[in-house]
């Protein structure tokens, strides 16, 4: 993937061509300063490149630079439909690059469209191991011994593949492996040729499957991969589509429209278009926390809860403008993969053990600032984003722990994750709450667990409250004693606070001197953490949230 260097941090708006000010402003400036941090550790750890390879760089350059414009996901499907072709651009380390695959060879399959998967991941000469492991005559193990999986990949991206091939063993759909042995001068160009081959055989075995490809994304520039496949593939309905994924400055041009948020892909021309799913950085991110798993010899989930939590709380602090009475250096990260803090007080305070026991079984996350530590459930850089936000809360409002009433502990519970959420977003604002769209499909859905299912008539029960309603049964909320469930409806009606503060923050109905307040106040007054909560909820309530299918 490509550096944007724009003229400057500052960006400029649609119309006027004047710089945009404010908490976005300063958000982009800082989301495009990072993207560059990250984009120089990202070549540190790479092979300086060959004139071969910045030649054909540039071609993908200029392939992404500009867009014609916005459109739904379902233009997407459409042209797919009618492709003779479809070229998915993948950013290899990135497991939204493939869900998105799977998500669209799910729409097509909808449609009655035959497929046929083409696949990067394995090398052609490997294609009898992939053909058996489809048909059942091959395990897991054997089959990623067949293709020399440990050996040939840099990453252990098997668990971001593995839907891909289930899907085409579910639906028996043929998978043609593409990739070749990189080396050599003009390997890129040989690596090609070769999968547009390899493509060129399995269409004429399968002619009247659609082929949907999967492959690193500098290869669908118009002079690479597409240029190298056979000319009578153009006779089975015109040119191929190609759909890149993620494309830095296209994602920038859209956060400079405001439509990050909303827009799921964009027309680059009638035959090109680019998948909105992640930000540049979570893109590069997933790169790295790979790069520093291999380094380690560990699986990626056991490193980067530690180096998601300070990165993200760094940007936090520095967007809010606050700096931590402790530095996130020192805070201790516990996970599932690292239970040493647990240990220790397994043997030095064992009822606080029991306690935190019980909150580690049911998946949650937390922090644990007397000890100046956080448990983090998921290695995701969105939660630990979102433990990072309430962390500081902790560490700025010095807030102790210190038993409340119920009532205040309920609020206070639900403005902790309201911060956490509101941080996430900062770092990841593509991140999405579950709103009362979302949480009345929850109750449609037959396969909804109980315990979803009580959350959802919770949060929806207390929205008719916040809206002035007479709700007897949010009086129940502030004595669950099942602690599961309190986490769970505190943390829902946190993230739609939070989703509501991170946009009206944007848009001006609130500033950033107020956010900043927040972090500062422990709401440990009696009635303090229900009437912020509620005034919140009257200043940033109305607040329209960005709405997007994909």
């Amino acid at each position: 993937m490509r550096l944007v260097v724009p003229p400057s941090d500052q960006p400029r708006s649609e119309l006027q061509g004047e710089p945009i000010s404010g908490p976005r402003g300063q958000l982009i400036a800082l989301h495009k300063r990072l993207y560059r941090e990250q984009r120089r550790r990202i070549e540190a750890t790479l092979d300086p490149e060959s004139r071969e390879f910045r030649r054909y760089r540039r071609q993908y350059e200029r392939a992404v630079r500009r867009f014609d414009a916005i459109v739904e996901y379902e233009e997407v499907i459409n042209a797919a439909a009618q492709a003779p072709l479809v070229l998915v651009g993948d950013y290899h380390t990135l497991r939204q690059a493939q869900r998105s695959t799977v998500k669209l060879a799910g729409q097509l399959l909808s449609r009655g469209v035959l497929l046929l998967l083409g696949l990067e991941f394995v090398q052609g000469r490997y294609q009898a191991a992939v053909d058996a492991y489809l048909a059942g005559t091959l395990d897991e193990e054997a089959f990623l011994g067949a293709i020399r999986y440990r050996q040939l990949q840099p990453f252990d991206l098997w668990p971001n593949f593995r839907p891909l091939f289930e899907l085409a063993r579910t639906e028996r759909l043929p998978i043609a492996a593409i990739d070749s042995p990189a080396g050599g001068p003009d390997s890129l160009k040989a690596r090609d040729h070769y999968a547009a081959q390899a493509l060129a055989l399995a269409m004429q075995t399968h002619p009247d499957h659609l082929p949907v490809v999967l492959m690193g994304q500098l290869h669908l520039a118009p002079s690479h991969l597409p240029a190298a496949l056979p000319p009578w593939i153009g006779d089975r309905g015109g040119r191929p589509l190609t759909l890149y994924q993620n494309c830095e400055e296209i994602y920038f041009e859209l956060e400079r429209l405001g439509q990050e948020q909303t827009a799921e892909a964009v027309r680059i021309d009638a035959h090109t278009y680019c998948l909105i799913n992640s930000s540049p950085l979570v893109c590069q991110q997933s790169y790295l926390d790979w790069v520093e798993a291999t380094a380690l010899g560990e699986r990626v989930e056991e490193v980067t809860p530690e180096v998601h939590f300070r990165e993200a709380g760094g940007m936090l602090a520095e967007f809010i403008e606050i700096t931590p009475p402790q530095p996130l250096a020192e805070v201790e990260i516990a996970s599932p993969g690292n239970l040493a803090l647990f240990r220790r007080l397994q043997r030095e305070n064992p009822r606080e053990f029991r306690m935190l026991s019980r909150r580690i079984l049911t998946g949650e996350s937390f922090c644990l600032p007397h000890l100046r530590a956080v448990y983090l459930a998921e290695s995701s850089l969105n939660r630990a984003a979102e433990v990072a936000g309430r962390y500081l809360w902790h560490l700025c409002a010095d807030e102790d722990g210190e038993p409340r009433g119920l009532v205040d502990a309920f609020y206070a519970a639900a403005l902790e994750q309201a911060l956490g959420f509101f941080g996430s977003k900062v770092v990841n604002p593509r991140r999405k709450a579950q709103h009362r769209p979302q949480l009345l499909a929850r109750l449609n859905r037959p396969n909804t667990s109980r315990l979803d299912r009580e959350v959802a008539e919770a949060v929806l029960a207390h929205q008719r409250f916040e809206a002035g309603e007479r709700v007897p049964e949010v009086q129940r909320l502030y004595t669950l004693r099942d602690p599961e469930r309190f986490h769970a409806v505190t943390r829902v009606l946190g993230q739609v606070l939070g989703d509501k503060l991170y946009y009206a923050l944007l848009r001006g109905r609130i500033g950033k001197a107020e956010v900043r307040s927040l972090f500062f106040d422990p709401f440990e007054e009696e009635g303090s953490a229900l009437h912020t909560y509620l005034y919140l909820i009257g200043k940033v309530g109305p607040t329209r949230i960005p709405v997007r299918k994909g």
